[in-house]
């Protein structure tokens, strides 16, 4: 498989996690900002949908068992975290920098996959969407996770390496190799995937 497979004009950009509470708002989210601008800005000019993944928690008592497990496994509690990421709460909201446009698509979503218990598949088959641009936070978790069910559901994946970050730098670092020499995702940088977007 080479970049040749993946047709970026019938893509859409996923925006992940982009929000004001997330860990990394502070530390990975600036720097990636711009980059992540540009593919939103490249979608717009082609036509291509933008889809925003948006977390959004679901209360404590309604929390699958182990997803409070690891939530707690990395130090959280987990009343704290649903109330934190109630739908509404300040810290879900996307960053102003990258407000949706009116011809965006926002999906909540309660774990790390934009896949699960949403309408992401339906949405984006009605669009006629065969490759995912994903960009966004964090690379490890949401990024790899969607990847790997947007390929099992017969996407393909395109992860802008320099339009995803993490705090866990290693994480990141294995977390692009592993998508990109086992799953075959197309790793590329955010200048090349613009580029095809407006020119597929």
């Amino acid at each position: 498989m080479s970049s040749s497979d993946f047709d970026y004009g019938k893509s859409a950009v996923i925006v992940y996690n982009m929000q004001e509470g997330n860990p990394s708002r502070k530390t990975i989210i600036p720097k990636i900002v711009p980059n992540v601008r540009k593919l939103i800005d490249a979608a717009h000019k082609r036509g291509r949908p933008v889809v925003y993944g948006q977390h959004i928690s679901l209360p404590e008592r309604y929390q699958p068992k182990y997803y409070s497990y690891w939530l707690r496994s990395l130090g959280n509690d987990v009343g704290e975290w649903s109330r934190k990421w109630a739908d509404g709460a300040p810290g879900t909201k996307i960053i102003d920098d990258l407000k949706p446009a009116k011809q965006d698509l926002v999906i909540k979503k309660h774990v790390a996959s934009l896949f699960v218990e949403t309408n992401a598949e339906v949405v984006l088959r009605n669009r006629g969407v065969e490759t995912l641009v994903l960009c966004g936070v964090t690379t490890e978790h949401g990024i790899e996770s969607t990847a790997r069910h947007g390929s099992f559901l017969g996407f393909m994946p395109a992860i802008v390496e320099d339009a995803v970050g993490s705090n866990r730098p290693r994480h990141h670092r294995y977390s692009l190799a592993l998508m990109k020499d086992i799953f075959a995702c197309d790793v590329q940088k955010t200048d090349y995937v613009v580029k095809r977007i407006l020119n597929d």
